[in-house]
């Protein structure tokens, strides 16, 4: 029996979007990918963000630590195509992103 390969979209789709942006994860869902692969660092309360890398430099027009940070105060920050960083919202739905 021949095993059926998986697409997944590594942090979205960031040939076409930012790495790790909704408008990303919308695209590859909408083209039937099998799954997403994303990366969460955790605010200063704790709260999951999705963004790759520990520090905003690299993927926002913001600096520093994400861990320094509030939500409130990462909403201000902006992905290259001026999305703003995802997050995690408390649901009866898991694993439900804004």
């Amino acid at each position: 029996m021949k095993a059926k390969t998986l697409i997944f979209g590594h942090r979205g789709v960031p040939v076409k979007f930012p790495e790790n942006s909704l408008r990303g994860f919308k695209y590859a869902l909408d083209h039937q990918i099998d799954g997403l692969e994303l990366d969460v660092h955790l605010t200063r309360a704790h709260i999951p963000v999705v963004i790759h890398d520990e520090t905003l430099q690299r993927t926002t027009n913001g600096e520093g630590q994400i861990a320094d940070y509030s939500l409130s105060e990462l909403k201000k920050f902006r992905l290259s195509d001026g999305q703003r960083i995802a997050h995690f919202k408390r649901s009866t739905e898991l694993g439900k992103i804004s």
